[in-house]
């Protein structure tokens, strides 16, 4: 959603040319959705029309007020932008091109925005984290350590055993419990959550923002993800 003028903007894959078409939707055109851009296959581009055999998919699309352009980003690993400032001046068919500013060879697997559209940050098909500027000038670039902890390690505070611990109102006859009884349920992802899934979420002045990865199995050869915290600074 543009916040400046309300507009939504929505984009999908053409089957038959695997071209990305973005749309948008407005109250000026009585909410009937236009034709904004497209994006041509790397292939039609290249002048050779043999088919890819990797699938596209879209992995962000944001308009930029600031800059008048409108983001792709898609996971052949192209970054590119269309104009904005003319959208609603041009004749009803008319469409733009995106042009493609930058490309990753490994591909792009997720991609978010801060929430002043200051930074983007890409984790690219090799596991790479990458911060951008709005201008797309690359910050930093380094690959995700998922054994890592961290600059701030875990410390151990001693706790002693179960049968020593503080237990509440149950009591020691808490710790008494077999195992079996103690055993915590499976947790159920929604099916459309992907182990191999990569999500962010900032603060809300983007001075740090949470990276939940796939992690490594453990010993009983159970799927883990982890949560890393990044500063900005």
């Amino acid at each position: 959603v543009n916040p400046d003028n309300g507009r939504i903007y929505g984009a999908l894959i053409d089957p038959d040319t695997d071209a990305v078409l973005v749309w948008s939707i407005s109250f000026e055109n009585q909410f009937k959705p236009k034709l904004l851009a497209t994006l041509l296959p790397e292939t039609i581009l290249n002048g050779n029309d043999s088919q890819s055999d990797s699938e596209i998919t879209i992995v962000g699309l944001k308009p930029l007020p600031e800059s008048s352009q409108t983001c792709l980003i898609t996971s052949d690993g192209r970054i590119s932008v269309s104009p904005m400032e003319e959208i609603g001046q041009e004749e009803e068919f008319c469409t733009f091109q995106f042009d493609t500013i930058g490309t990753f060879d490994d591909g792009i697997c997720f991609s978010s925005w801060s929430p002043d559209n200051e930074l983007l940050v890409i984790v690219t098909g090799s596991s790479k984290l990458v911060l951008l500027t709005k201008t797309f000038d690359v910050l930093s670039e380094a690959p995700i350590d998922f054994a890592w902890f961290g600059d701030y390690q875990p410390v151990n505070l001693g706790w002693g055993t179960k049968s020593t611990q503080f237990h509440g109102s149950l009591g020691k006859s808490a710790a008494q419990m077999s195992e079996a009884e103690t055993l915590p349920s499976a947790t159920i992802l929604p099916n459309s959550f992907s182990l191999n899934a990569y999500e962010i979420s900032w603060r809300g002045d983007g001075a740090f923002f949470a990276l939940t990865c796939p992690g490594r199995q453990d010993k009983n050869c159970r799927a883990q993800r982890v949560i890393k915290i990044f500063s900005i600074t």
